[in-house]
């Protein structure tokens, strides 16, 4: 029965039970009624019968999660409609009724009525309950199937998977006593976690973990599998591993998805983590939460099979150890069978586990395995027989048992020879198979007489022997080598070979490959055993006489692969700028459809993009300046990152640049080794848009990277993005910045790099430690758990630790991999400013805001000591490199040395004049550096105490930090530089600037080449400590308002740093800085003159000032008393308003600075704006109202009210409408002349601050503001020329959302952290941010 029967038969039970407590309780004394009640209930009842055999005791019942619940509740329901029968007497006209005369009197009376009644009622409430507690379920349960597809899954790794339906399992009869000690092991309670079945090449163990899976799985105990092969884009690697078996175990346990969904919710980028993070977070630690798991699934075996063809060796060792783990599991019994060839890593694998883990079976070494063959060949050849109408006694027992001595211990090489016999004539094929075992005049290894009478077919069928050996070395020797299988049709493209000569060659080889069926034509080829390809490219075959030709040189066809994929992705019909015609710059890659990128970018030319590095890599050629790959890159390296991301792997990019670096010739290749530097560094700054939208590789990526940028010089600008005429200004280089981890919702206080330098952790004010991937700046690990924000953090040496210190007063331990807290320090009585692990990692030292320091013993997480002396809060520890001597720093402004191992105070060090915030011992533990808000960095001997120098900084110093080799100190100021010192001389190097706001934390990696920083400005960031760092023509803080002239040629800005800027719109260039000897503090608004001759600017010490635009002198300053937060001239430049924070607006004479009104609100000003017929004064006010005045007289002439405060308002171009933006995020639209409301709209981005700016757009068809444009009703047709569609023509207004530029609510190009503004201002198709940096840019589009 479906789900919409289903659901409608139970519906129809719980009505009609409510029908016949309608009809009682409408019924009163007639024969009639009686005859209708008792219809009605014989219809129920035939219903609930009805409903109970289709729906739960039938043999086609579904499985309701409540079934038994509802099978409970229609037996009751049936129970209770009988009693009501019985009460009802006999039907009417029944012989019973005719010969007792039964009267018509109403049967049902008294309680019993009312108890058979209610009794229905409350089975119709079981029976409601038990179905919406199943529909509850069968939500939950589509939830989580909803959420495990994010987790990526290995196609065809998991047993009984399409690709691997037809493949082999053991036949009756065979290998019985080994498949009875593993289903021993299997039932045996005291048995060992893990079974390895280890064997040689050939020997079957793939087709036993197949038997097995199968066997569990009849028994329900097979709880995930995972079978690797080589060559196999997803099953060679262990990259979709953990994911895989999560996704089974989830299934399969079904108490393990909230575990699992948690972890998800937790860490959503989980799936790109470590292997022991996506082990502990996605199976150890669910698994390790089930209290009471269900009956039927105490015991789940997985199954492991080739994990030797796992292409990475480390991977393989720790797999074995993460899966030894599961022993540790005491809710339920999780399992392994593992199986594998014997190579050198998984044999050490297994020795460091200890032998009560697992159990090891040699396959090769077991015996009677020649029986097992036996029967496998016979009943190989009965088929065989019946195929190709044989004798019944073909081929007979004698040559059967040869055939199984020659195949011991190879179970390929039965099943290679039936393939091969059954491929032709089957009598002449097996002489030829058998001449192998006869021939003494030379000696073959098991694998030459497995595949030797296969070549031996070729030779002798060939027409051309020449020809037959090139086509089998570029066709096979293809085949045999690929990273990943292709179809018939794929090998065509990539090889430039016919589909039908591909086919024909192929077609002797289908006993060594396995074919693609006519009625799965693009189905990829797969070489049946991996031995096929070890016997081709074996030295044996090189030296064998009669088919050396056939031998493969690896080597050889690498190289000709990759020379091949590039020249496919170079072709025409290769790669190009948006292969998919996707138009949209801004579209997401989560949502284009698969099917159009599988559509644009075919298998073979996905193939290609994968995989041409890792050829280039196999085939040991160098590469060098102008030859094939650097000519590939100059016309195609965006492309390419399209194309890449498109698929969702950009991420390999990085590692292939730092494959194809390590492979360059040294003497010819500097411009080569300038391009592969110039693309991780354009990758490092625009990886994270170019995964999210990848047609950003034209736009986001191609315009902030510099202008001397490799990767930018190579491609005209104006012709890959020509719907932009100015782009902004960029640095000419690239700078010190690499990358800017922006995550934290607060204040970052602590950043450290771990000591391999591969991660990179930060603290915040919002309580989480967050790791990030050190080279991509990736989100790797988000810690919570601490109360209070989090102070410090701190890296183990061996990485195997992360310490963090927090305000909630405790330490924590986590596992930096796998993000689990392992220990929780607690005894301080106030809260923890830093920590310092020992070298040795056996001791921790804290600091504390209760004036302490404590010492830990990190194996215990025992306090085992205190030491006091300071006389305020300690602000910083470190050990001294050699662990014996400890440092503290305090807000009583001293250092002071401490005995590490017994606490004695060594020495105190004295001079700073205030707070010490952060000292760093160097790495040769001589010198100690320390930094104070005294505006000071004092450098001490750490031997004698003795002061060596001090340095000094104009603002409080935050933090130091010595590089490795003691040659350099970075120091992070209040003033949000990091400054650069040679620690030998004081000398200041350079300056870093990038930062909003003050630093706060700064760490050196440990191979020097990296600098890391904490800010107040909410990020870290990643910084070549070796780079300069180039600044931008502008203000040296943050910009807080940006305003253009009336005809948009030029731009005002303001800004923190306490100056007005004027900008060249049209060119982005400052054109003057106006006098800074006027400017003692910042203004808070500017507007322009309507001729463009004067300023106004507003400032945060209450003056209005009337600057000259032409000198940049200042005119006229008129006093507000209070801080001014908007000023806005009239339309002929004779009068001057200024909204104030004290709820005023003040209006001058220009020309005179006369004084000549004062209007009020009831709140703090935030706009005025003059009509364009100088009549009436619009002003918005936080006391949530917009008031229209009158220009001349300043009367209040009306009040419109907002539902919140109010930010901005503008006026329309013809004075006929006026808009208005509120802090709860509506715009509005009111006829100025009325003040009648015209319309509302609801912004859709509401992150951020509240919006200030609004305007209208010039064609006057919409409102504006900085984040979102609205649509005006009107009449009126869009403006439109002669010979244009007016459609076309519509103007569309360019507008910031969120972190993109937006043109008509289309995402255009993408904005980095550093160019997001803090203010806009638009001029018909020119926009102008504003941002924290201090830079103004400008963004012209074309119409």
């Amino acid at each position: 029965m479906d789900p919409l029967s289903t659901a409608a038969s139970i519906i129809a039970v719980t009505q009609a039970i409510g029908s016949c407590w309608k009809i009682y309780s409408s019924i009163k004394d007639a024969q009639d009624d009686i005859e209708e009640i008792r219809k009605e209930v014989i219809s129920v009842e035939k219903l609930v019968k009805r409903v109970r055999e289709e729906l739960v005791t039938g043999p086609n019942g579904l499985k309701f999660s409540t079934s038994k619940e509802l099978e409970n509740a229609l037996e009751g329901c049936l129970s209770e409609l009988e009693r009501l029968k019985d009460k009802l007497g006999p039907e009417k006209g029944s012989k019973r009724s005719r010969f007792f005369g039964v009267s018509a009197k109403w049967p049902l009376k008294g309680p019993d009525a009312f108890k058979i009644v209610g009794n229905l009622e409350r089975w119709k409430q079981s029976i409601d309950l038990a179905l919406t507690i199943d529909q509850v379920v069968q939500l939950r349960n589509v939830n989580r199937k909803l959420d495990f597809a994010g987790l990526p899954f290995a196609d065809g790794a998991a047993y009984g998977s399409f690709e691997d339906q037809h493949q082999p399992e053991c036949l009756p009869n065979t290998r019985v006593q080994l498949l009875k000690d593993i289903g021993e092991w299997v039932e045996d309670p005291r048995g060992k976690c893990v079974f390895w079945l280890s064997g040689v090449a050939g020997t079957g163990k793939s087709t036993i973990s197949r038997t097995i899976a199968r066997a569990l799985r009849e028994k329900d105990q097979l709880a995930a599998s995972f079978f690797f092969k080589r060559g196999e884009k997803d099953r060679g690697d262990a990259s979709k591993f953990f994911t895989t078996l999560t996704s089974q175990l989830a299934n399969y346990i079904t108490d393990l998805a909230p575990g699992v969904q948690n972890a998800i919710n937790d860490y959503p980028r989980i799936a790109s983590t470590g292997h022991r993070e996506q082990f502990d977070k996605l199976i150890f630690q669910p698994l390790s939460q089930l209290i009471c798991p269900p009956p039927q699934t105490v015991k789940g075996i997985l199954v492991i099979d080739a994990l030797d063809e796992c292409d990475r060796e480390l991977d393989q060792r720790l797999i074995v150890s993460l899966l030894a783990q599961l022993r540790e599991i005491r809710s339920i019994d999780i399992r392994v069978f593992l199986t594998s060839r014997p190579e050198l890593p998984l044999r050490l694998g297994f020795k460091e586990l200890s032998g009560d883990i697992y159990r090891e079976m040699i396959l090769h070494e077991i015996p009677e395995v020649e029986d097992d063959i036996a029967i496998f060949l016979r009943a190989e050849f009965a088929e065989i027989r019946i195929s190709h109408s044989l004798p019944s006694d073909w081929p007979g027992d004698r040559d059967i048992q040869k055939l199984a001595k020659m195949a011991v211990p190879l179970f390929i090489f039965a099943a290679t020879a039936c393939r091969f016999i059954a491929d032709s004539d089957p009598e002449d094929q097996i002489k030829i198979v058998m001449s192998y075992h006869d021939r003494s005049d030379w000696h073959v290894s098991q694998l030459e007489r497995t595949y030797l009478p296969i070549l031996h077919q070729l030779v002798k069928s060939a027409v051309s022997h020449e020809t037959l050996v090139r086509e089998f070395k570029e066709i096979v020797g293809t085949i045999v080598n690929l990273a990943s299988p292709l179809s018939i049709p794929s090998l065509s493209q990539i090889l430039c070979i016919s589909e039908r000569a591909i086919n024909n060659r192929l077609k002797s080889l289908h006993s060594v490959l396995d074919m693609p069926t006519p009625a799965n034509p693009h189905a990829p080829i797969r070489i049946f055993h991996l031995s096929f390809r070890d016997f081709l490219s074996d030295q044996r075959l090189r030296g064998n006489r009669e088919f050396h030709h056939f031998w493969i040189d690896h080597t050889g066809v690498h190289r000709s692969l990759y020379k091949k994929c590039i020249e496919l992705m170079s072709n025409p019909k290769g790669l190009r700028k948006d292969i998919c015609n996707l138009k949209s710059p801004g579209i997401l890659r989560s949502d284009i459809d698969k099917n159009i990128i599988n559509r644009h970018l075919p298998p073979g030319l996905q193939y290609a993009c994968r995989y041409w590095a890792y050829h280039l890599k196999q085939s040991n050629d160098n590469i060098r300046d102008n030859d094939q790959v650097h000519e590939f890159l100059k016309q195609h390296i965006l492309h390419w990152l399209e194309a890449i991301a498109l698929l969702g792997e950009i991420s390999i990019v990085t590692p292939m640049m730092e494959i194809l670096s390590s492979i360059i010739d040294i003497h010819n290749s500097s411009n080569l080794a300038a391009l592969f530097h110039d693309i991780k560094r354009f990758l490092r700054q625009s990886q994270r848009i170019v995964d999210m939208a990848p047609l950003q590789t034209y736009w986001s990526a191609l315009v902030f990277a510099p202008t001397k940028s490799i990767v930018r010089s190579i491609f005209n600008l104006e012709e890959i993005i020509p719907e932009i005429s100015q782009l902004p200004r960029v640095q000419v280089q690239w700078d010190a910045l690499l990358n800017t981890l922006d995550g934290h919702t607060d204040k970052v206080d602590g950043v450290t790099f771990s000591t391999d330098v591969k991660r990179l952790a930060s603290t915040s004010f919002d309580g989480t430690v967050r790791v990030w991937d050190a080279a991509s700046g990736a989100p790797l690990l988000v810690l919570k758990g601490h109360t209070s924000y989090v102070s410090a953090v701190a890296f183990s040496a061996d990485n195997t630790m992360l310490v963090s210190a927090s305000c909630d007063c405790t330490i924590r331990i986590w596992d930096p991999t796998t993000g689990a807290l392992l220990q929780t320090l607690e005894g301080h009585t106030e809260g923890v400013w830093d920590v310092s692990l020992s070298a040795d990692n056996k001791t921790l030292a804290s600091a504390a805001r209760d004036c302490t320091i404590r010492i830990w013993d990190v194996p215990t997480g025992v306090s085992v000591r205190v030491l006091e002396g300071h006389t305020d809060l300690v602000s910083a520890v470190a050990f001294f490199f050699d662990d014996k001597l400890l440092a503290s720093a305090s807000h009583d402004s001293t250092v002071k040395v401490w005995d590490a191992a017994t606490g004695a105070l060594v020495r105190v060090l004295e001079g700073h004049k205030n707070r010490v915030g952060s000292i760093a011992f160097s790495v040769d533990s001589k010198t100690l550096a320390s930094a104070s808000i005294d505006h000071t960095i004092r450098i001490w001997d750490a031997t004698t105490g003795s002061l060596l120098r001090t340095l000094e900084d104009t603002l409080p110093v935050w933090c130091v930090a010595f590089s490795v080799d003691n040659k350099t100190l970075a120091s992070g100021s209040n003033d949000r530089a990091i400054r650069i010192w040679d620690a030998a001389t004081g000398a200041l190097v350079r300056v870093l600037e990038g930062h909003a706001q003050g630093v706060n934390s700064l760490a050196f990696s440990l191979d020097g080449k990296l600098l890391a920083s904490a800010s107040d400005d909410y990020t870290a960031r990643v910084w070549d400590a070796d780079a300069p760092q180039l600044a931008l023509e502008g203000h040296t803080r943050e910009v807080l308002c940006v305003a253009f002239s009336i005809e948009g040629k030029m731009l005002a800005s303001t800004s923190y740093d306490h100056t007005i800027r004027i900008w060249d719109a049209a060119t982005g260039a400052l054109v003057r800085v106006l006098d800074p000897e006027e400017q003692e503090d910042h203004a808070n608004g500017v507007a322009f003159s309507a001729d463009s001759k004067t300023i106004a600017s507003g400032s945060w010490f209450g003056k209005v000032k009337i600057w000259d635009v032409a000198t940049g002198t200042l005119l006229q300053a008129l006093e507000n008393n209070g801080e001014v937060n908007c000023v806005a001239f009239s339309a002929d430049s004779k009068t001057i308003a200024a909204g104030s924070k004290y709820n005023i607006i003040r209006i001058w004479d220009v020309i005179t600075g006369t004084l000549l009104r004062v209007l009020e609100h009831s709140g703090e000003v935030t706009s005025v704006v003059f009509s364009a017929d100088n009549k009436t004064i619009v002003s918005a006010s936080w006391d949530s109202t917009v008031k229209i005045w009158d220009a001349a007289t300043g009367d209040l002439l009306r009040t419109l009210e907002h539902e919140s405060w109010v930010s901005g308002v503008a006026f329309s171009a013809d004075d006929k409408i006026l808009a208005s933006v509120s802090t709860s995020y509506t715009v509005r639209a009111w006829e100025a002349a009325t003040g009648a409301p015209l319309q509302r709209f609801q912004m859709r981005d509401t992150r951020g601050g509240w919006v200030k700016s609004i305007y209208f757009s010039k064609d006057g068809r919409h409102i504006i503001t900085e984040r979102e444009s609205f649509p005006l009703k009107t009449n009126e047709p869009p403006p439109s020329s002669s010979g244009i569609n007016p459609h076309q023509s519509q103007y569309k207004p360019v507008t910031v959302e969120g972190e993109w530029l937006a043109r008509g609510g289309e995402r255009l190009l993408w904005l980095p952290y550093n160019y997001r503004p803090q203010c806009t201002a638009l001029y018909d198709n020119t926009i102008c941010l504003g941002l924290k940096t201090g830079d103004v840019v400008f963004f012209t589009f074309k119409n």
